[in-house]
């Protein structure tokens, strides 16, 4: 069975200020340095983040930004599930 890799738990906002510093070929493959516009957008993302209650004891981690919504199911045991989708306008509008 493959291992997971061990998934950066710092800060998520030190982690980006770390993957800006990266300079073209980080990977030694000739990466790309990371876009400014995608750390922006990165940090935007997570501000829009909200931990809501649920009446079983649960928690939700919910995102409806940047036309997405994704909700997250973390109970007892771990993340129990996840719905994501992209909202899509009624038909005769936004023309």
């Amino acid at each position: 069975m493959p291992t997971m890799p061990t998934p950066d738990l710092r800060d998520p906002y030190d982690r980006l200020d770390d993957l800006a510093a990266l300079k073209p070929g980080w990977d030694s493959y000739g990466a790309h340095a990371i876009s400014p516009s995608a750390i922006e957008h990165a940090r935007k993302l997570l501000r829009g983040f909200a931990v809501v209650p649920c009446c079983d004891g649960s928690l939700q981690l919910e995102l409806h930004a940047l036309g997405l919504d994704l909700e997250i199911y973390i109970d007892e045991d771990g993340i129990r599930g996840a719905l994501f989708w992209r909202p899509q306008e009624p038909k005769g509008e936004g023309k």
